[in-house]
C-alpha cells in the first residue's frame, strides 16, 4: 500500500482506538466526536478534476493513468467530442458504472431522479455526445467504480466535458464540477498552440482552486509529448500559462505525457513506450498537486479531532495524578476551584443567548451580504458582456441557443468564484470565534453552491417578426427613389459631356441609381434585422437573467444559513465535550479528597495505568501529524524537482529521451513503481 493509503488507514485505526478508550472512560461526548471524525474520513475522498479544451485527450489520458487498456476503454475516446457530462471515477471491485438521470428523460428539472446500472457500452450511450446528443436522456451525473490501484487510497478523478467546443452546455457542466476540487489538472494538447481560450480555461481553474492562496493545487499536463516539435510547444506553453496565472514560469508544474505510448506499453511491454508515456511522472505530479491542500484537508480535520479527543481524556487523569502526587489538600482545592470556574464559563457559553452565538449570527449575516453583493456585481458583468460583446457576434445572432448556453456557463463561473470567497470568509469567522471562546472547532465550512441551469429556456422565434412586413415595398421604394435620382443626375451629365447625350445619361443614370437603391435598402434591412434580433434576444433572455439572479441569491442565503447552523452545532458539541471533561475531573478530585494515604497510593497507580495507553496514543497521534506533513513535503519536493529539471525527476520528454532511474539503476515509472509514495 502506498504511503498515503497507509497513513489514512493508520489515522482511521487511531480514531477507532481513541473512541474505544473514551467509551471505557465513560466520556460519551468525546467518543461520539471521535466516531464522527472517523466516519467522515471513511466517506471523504481526495478529488482531482481534469479539465481542458475539447479534443485535448482528457479521457484517453485518464484511461492511461488508470492503466486501462480494455476494449472498449473505460472512458469513451473518440475523434469527435466524447464526454458530455462529468464522470467521477473512484475505487471499486468489481467494476460498476451508475448513471443518474431524471426520471422524465429530457427535463433536467424533473423529479424524481433514477439510478441506472450500465456497462461500458452503456456509459457511451449516456455520457457521450454521440450516444446522448444534447443530453436528451437527462443525465445528471455518472459515477464509475473500477479496481485501479491509484484510486484505492481514497482518490476520485473527475473527467469533464471539453471546454470551448460547439456544445456550450459542456462549458457549464465542466465549470459546475470545479467547486470542491482538491486539485485541478489542466490538460493541453501539445500538437496545438496555446490559444486565448486555453488561457481563459487556466484562469477559471485557478479561481476554482483559489490558486492565489494555494498555487500548487493547479497543474498542467501536456499530452502527445512524443510528437514532433514538443520542446518548442513546452517552452511556449510555460511562458503563456505563467503569465495568465500570475506565477513565474519556473514555478509551474507542467507534466509531459503520451497516453498512446503508455497504452502501447501496457499491451506490449516495451520500455521505450513506458518512458515516453510517463504515467509514473503524471501520478507523482498528481499527488504533488493534491498535497498542497487536498491531503491536509482530508487528514487534517480527523487528526485535529483525534488530538482534541485524547486531550479531553487525558485532562481529568492528569489533574487527579497531579493532586495525588502533590499530596496536599490545597492542591486539590485549587484544581477543583479552577475546574468549577471552567464549568461556570462553559455553562455561560451554553446558554441560548450566549454572546458567541449572537456574534456568530451577526458575522454570518454580514458575510452573506458581502457574498451577495459580490455575486450581484459579478453576475452583472456577465450580462454587461451580453451587450458589449455577445450581441455583436454573428455566431450568436444566427444560433441564439448558443447564447443561452454561454450565459449559463458564465453564471457557473460566477458561482465558482463566490464559492471560493465563501470558504475564505467562513474560515475567518471561525478563527475569530475560536479566539473569543477558547474552544477549538472541528471541520466546518460552507457547502458549495450549485451552478444555475438554463431552466429549459429555448429561443424559438424573433419577437420582432411583426415589424418585418413590407420588406419588398421598402426595397421598391428605395429602388424607385434611387432610379429617379440617378436618372436626373445622368441626364444632366449626359447633356454636358460630349458623346453621351441626355437620353443615354438618363438611362444609365437610372439603372445605376436603381442598383444603388436596391443595395442601400438591403443594408438598411439587414441593420434593421440585427436590431430586431438583438431586441428579441434581450426580451427572450430576460427570464434567464431573473432565474440566475434568483438562484444565486437563494444559494448565497442557503449556504450562509447552513454554515451558521453547522458552526453552532459544532460549538455546542465542543461545549458538551468540555463540560464532560470538567465533570470527570471534579468528580475525580472529590474522590481524591476522601482517600486515605494507602488508598491514595493505590488510586495513583491505577490512574497512571489508565494514562499510559492514552499518552502512548497521544504520541502516536503526533507522529501521524508529522507523517502527514512529511508526506506532503516529500511529494511536493518531487514535483519541484520535476519543475526545475523540466523533464527530469518525475517527468520525461518526447520519445527518445532517457527517463529517470532509481538508485539501483532500474528505470522508474513502471506500472507497479510507487517508490515515490513508499514509507
Amino acid at each position: 500500500m502506498d504511503a498515503y493509503g497507509l497513513l489514512r488507514s493508520d489515522v482511521l485505526e487511531a480514531l477507532a482506538r481513541a473512541a474505544e478508550a473514551a467509551t471505557r472512560e465513560g466520556a460519551g461526548a468525546t467518543a461520539a466526536s471521535l466516531e464522527e471524525a472517523r466516519a467522515h474520513l471513511l466517506a471523504d475522498r481526495l478529488r482531482a478534476v481534469l479539465i481542458g479544451e475539447f479534443k485535448a485527450g482528457k479521457s484517453s489520458l485518464l484511461n492511461a493513468l488508470l492503466d486501462d487498456a480494455g476494449e472498449p476503454p473505460l472512458l469513451p475516446e473518440a475523434e469527435e467530442i466524447a464526454t458530455s457530462v462529468p464522470v467521477s471515477v473512484s475505487y471499486a471491485d468489481p467494476e460498476t458504472i451508475e448513471v443518474v438521470r431524471t426520471a422524465a428523460g429530457g427535463d433536467r428539472g424533473a423529479q424524481p431522479v433514477e439510478r441506472v446500472r450500465v456497462d461500458r457500452q452503456g456509459l457511451r450511450a449516456h455520457g457521450t455526445e454521440g450516444g446522448n446528443p444534447e443530453n436528451r436522456r437527462g443525465v445528471l451525473a455518472v459515477t464509475v467504480g473500477t479496481p485501479a490501484l491509484l484510486l484505492r487510497p481514497g482518490l476520485t478523478l473527475v473527467d469533464t466535458p471539453g471546454l470551448g467546443g460547439p456544445h456550450l452546455e459542456h462549458n457549464a457542466a465542466t465549470l459546475a464540477a470545479l467547486p470542491g476540487a482538491d486539485a485541478v489538472l489542466h490538460v493541453l494538447d501539445s500538437t496545438q498552440p496555446v490559444l486565448r481560450s486555453h488561457l481563459d480555461t487556466g484562469r477559471r481553474a485557478a479561481s476554482a482552486v483559489d490558486a492565489a492562496e494555494s498555487p500548487g493545487a493547479l497543474s498542467f499536463v501536456l499530452t502527445k509529448s512524443d510528437s514532433a516539435g514538443f520542446d518548442e510547444v513546452l517552452a511556449d506553453a510555460r511562458v503563456k500559462l505563467a503569465k495568465e496565472t500570475g506565477r513565474a514560469p519556473e514555478e509551474l508544474l507542467l507534466i509531459p505525457v503520451s497516453a498512446r505510448a503508455h497504452v502501447e506499453f501496457l499491451r506490449y511491454g516495451e520500455d521505450e513506450d513506458r518512458v515516453a508515456g510517463n504515467m509514473a511522472g503524471l501520478r507523482a505530479g498528481l499527488w504533488a498537486t493534491l498535497a498542497h491542500r487536498g491531503v491536509p484537508r482530508v487528514l487534517g480535520g480527523p487528526l485535529e479531532a483525534l488530538g482534541r479527543g485524547l486531550q479531553a481524556l487525558l485532562g481529568p487523569l492528569e489533574g487527579q495524578i497531579r493532586a495525588l502526587e502533590d499530596g496536599t489538600r490545597k492542591t486539590v482545592a485549587e484544581l477543583r476551584d479552577q475546574a468549577l470556574e471552567r464549568q461556570k464559563r462553559l455553562a455561560e457559553l451554553q446558554k441560548g443567548k450566549a454572546e458567541w452565538r449572537a456574534d456568530l449570527r451577526r458575522r454570518t449575516a454580514v458575510l452573506q451580504e458581502e457574498l451577495h453583493a459580490d455575486a450581484v456585481e459579478r453576475h452583472a458583468k456577465v450580462w454587461d458582456r451580453l451587450e458589449t460583446y455577445y450581441l455583436e457576434e454573428e455566431s450568436f445572432l444566427t444560433a441564439p441557443q448558443r447564447l443561452v448556453e454561454q450565459l449559463t456557463a458564465d453564471a457557473g463561473q460566477v458561482v465558482a468564484e463566490v464559492n471560493a470567497r465563501a470558504e475564505i470568509g467562513t474560515a475567518a469567522i471561525l478563527a475569530v470565534t475560536v479566539a473569543e471562546t477558547g474552544l477549538t472547532l472541528g471541520e466546518v465550512g460552507p457547502a458549495a453552491m450549485t451552478a444555475p441551469t438554463d431552466g429549459g429556456l429555448t429561443i424559438e422565434r424573433r419577437l420582432g417578426d411583426q415589424f418585418r412586413s413590407g420588406r419588398l415595398k421598402r426595397r421598391l421604394r428605395d429602388v424607385t427613389f434611387g432610379g429617379s435620382v440617378g436618372s436626373s443626375t445622368g441626364a444632366v451629365l449626359g447633356s454636358v459631356v460630349p458623346g453621351i447625350g441626355t437620353a443615354v445619361g438618363l438611362a444609365v443614370g437610372g439603372l445605376v441609381g436603381m442598383v444603388a437603391g436596391w443595395r442601400s435598402a438591403g443594408r438598411d434591412l439587414r441593420n434593421e434585422d440585427r436590431r430586431l434580433d438583438r431586441e428579441s434576444l434581450r426580451n427572450q433572455l430576460a427570464p434567464l437573467r431573473r432565474n440566475q439572479s434568483s438562484h444565486i441569491t437563494k444559494a448565497v442565503k442557503d449556504i450562509s444559513q447552513e454554515f451558521r447552523e453547522q458552526a453552532e452545532t459544532e460549538m455546542e458539541l465542543r461545549i458538551s465535550q468540555e463540560q464532560e471533561t470538567n465533570r470527570r475531573l471534579i468528580e475525580g478530585l472529590r474522590q481524591t479528597e476522601e482517600l486515605t494515604t494507602q488508598a491514595a497510593e493505590l488510586r495513583l497507580a491505577a490512574l497512571r495505568a489508565r494514562r499510559k495507553p492514552l499518552a502512548a496514543l497521544g504520541t502516536h497521534a503526533e507522529e501521524l501529524s508529522g507523517r502527514m506533513r512529511a508526506f506532503c513535503a516529500d511529494v511536493i519536493a518531487r514535483g519541484a524537482e520535476a519543475r526545475d529539471e523540466d523533464q527530469g525527476a518525475i517527468g520525461t520528454g518526447p520519445a527518445g529521451r532517457a527517463g529517470p532511474t532509481s538508485e539501483a539503476g532500474r528505470p522508474t515509472g513502471s506500472v507497479d513503481d510507487n517508490s515515490w509514495a513508499d514509507d
